[in-house]
């Protein structure tokens, strides 16, 4: 089958560390069962001398450009959607950029993974079927204010592009049951429409680290990494210290993970963990070590007790599994998808989201007990080796996509007109439109026209002419933005 993969992020090559290490196992196991692959990705955002260019990576076409954002800066007039603006721009470049080499690939199925929304413009244009992998409801995550301070107007735009992204594609996969619930009751999808493929992971690491008796030096040893913000829940973690100091009077953090200053925070939430670890008196028990690459992140893991994850939301929390594969105990939090893949007390143990004190609790009553944390070990690593196993991963995504191909043959083309007509409007004013004409193209596309009359609407340099009444649907949608944006019309 020839499959295009159109991602956030891949590497340039089999070392580099992946942004997205599931797309990369994924990309990996098809081309082992035979599959033609494409990848369509951008360079690192993290990485300014990143390149760009046509990469054969283990024999894996991959072909990765740099973010250009700048060309979409008319949607930054709109103060109320910050976050959208810069995602709607993300996904036009994606596809601008691509829709050439896909058109010449000529793939029997196209998926997008990551965000989303990330393939909203493949979804408009109908040209191929369209898999959408959903790995998670950034709308919802925002609304919840778990990545920041987001106007409610922005998280619902957000929420609204994911969802209709949703709608308009062929197949849909979600890495858990509990995703594709909440993604059912948001779009109105039946939830059996969504096919739970867990996400991949290869087990490279077959020895065991040693687990260490409690009277060892600087024990328990915990390990948490990721991104140092709200959602991952690193907070609970550092308010749940005092509690394990009393039990364990040297024991020791190790903090990994962007320290990032988010939307409507003037600093990175790490300061604030660091004034309250002084409070604690607990400074010289927690170490914060930044970014980590993943050679640095194993050998600290291997070194640890015991790995923590305390995340406010997951669909599977990758790091998780990183650590049980490595053959490290680890305590997570009860949310999302996590009780699936680290099944409670079987190889893990599972905290209530939020609380401190649970937290606590488990962590003492894991690093108490040396066998139960051995137990752990084999069968965590059991466990993301039997879920996990990427053949079985592709084996059922293949089955989706075959699925996804009829459903893309019997559609009727008119359905997916109004969706497409939108998404080509947005585009059009994405390519063209000046920072300063948006505002009054939002208030002449939600005016109808007098009929006979010409169009109010500014001149744009554009292959065709707009229609001199605007369609009802595009008015009820410029009216709504407008009314959420607080747009005034001149006298």
């Amino acid at each position: 089958m020839r499959i295009a993969l159109v991602l956030g992020s891949f590497p340039r090559n089999a070392v580099e560390d992946p942004v997205f290490p599931a797309a990369w196992e994924m990309a990996r196991e098809m081309k082992k069962q035979g599959h033609e692959l494409l990848v369509l990705s951008f360079c690192d955002p993290y990485k300014p001398d990143d390149i760009a260019g046509t990469f054969d990576v283990d024999g894996i076409k991959v072909l990765r450009k740099p973010r250009d954002w700048s060309k979409y800066d008319a949607l930054n007039a709109l103060p109320g959607i910050p976050t959208s603006s810069s995602i709607i721009g993300y996904a036009r470049e994606l596809y601008v950029s691509f829709r050439d080499e896909l058109a010449q690939f000529k793939p029997d199925v196209v998926e997008c993974q990551e965000f989303n929304a990330l393939g909203a413009f493949f979804a408009a244009s109908h040209e191929f079927p369209l898999v959408i992998r959903c790995y998670g409801p950034l709308g919802t995550i925002m609304q919840a204010g778990l990545v920041g301070g987001y106007p409610r107007s922005d998280a619902k735009v957000v929420s609204a592009m994911e969802l209709s992204t949703i709608c308009a594609a062929d197949g849909l996969i979600t890495i858990c049951h509990d995703m594709a619930s909440t993604l059912s009751k948001l779009s109105g999808i039946s939830v059996d429409d969504f096919s739970i493929i867990r996400t991949p992971f290869c087990v490279t690491k077959e020895d065991f680290p040693e687990i260490r008796e409690s009277n060892t030096h600087q024990f328990p040893s915990l390990f948490f990494w990721g991104q140092v913000i709200k959602l991952k829940g690193i907070d609970t973690l550092i308010d749940s210290l005092p509690l394990i100091k009393e039990k364990f009077p040297d024991f020791h953090l190790t903090v990994g993970g962007r320290e990032v200053a988010l939307a409507g925070e003037n600093s990175p939430l790490a300061e604030k963990l660091k004034q309250k670890l002084a409070e604690f008196g607990l400074s010289e028990h927690v170490k914060f070590l930044g970014f980590l690459e993943r050679s640095r992140i194993i050998d600290i893991a291997q070194k640890s007790d015991i790995c923590v994850f305390p995340s406010r939301y997951e669909t599977a929390c990758y790091t998780c599994l990183e650590a049980m594969s490595y053959g490290v105990p680890v305590v997570a939090s009860r949310v999302g998808g996590l009780p699936e893949y680290c099944i409670d007390r079987e190889c893990g143990l599972l905290f209530e989201t939020g609380n401190s004190h649970d937290l606590a609790e488990k962590i003492i009553a894991l690093a108490s007990d040396h066998a139960l944390r051995k137990r752990f070990a084999v069968a965590g690593k059991e466990r993301v080796r039997t879920f996990c196993d990427p053949k079985t991963t592709v084996e059922l995504s293949v089955k989706k996509y075959e699925e996804a191909i009829r459903r893309f043959n019997l559609r009727d083309a008119q359905s997916a007109l109004p969706y497409k007509f939108l998404m080509e409007s947005l585009g059009s004013l994405l390519d063209n439109v000046s920072i300063q004409q948006m505002p009054q193209i939002l208030l002449a596309a939600a005016e109808p026209a007098i009929e006979g009359s010409p169009s109010e609407l500014p001149v744009v340099a554009s292959h065709s002419a707009p229609p001199a009444k605007p369609p009802t649907l595009i008015r009820r949608a410029a009216r709504k933005l407008i009314r959420v944006l607080g747009i005034q019309k001149k006298s």
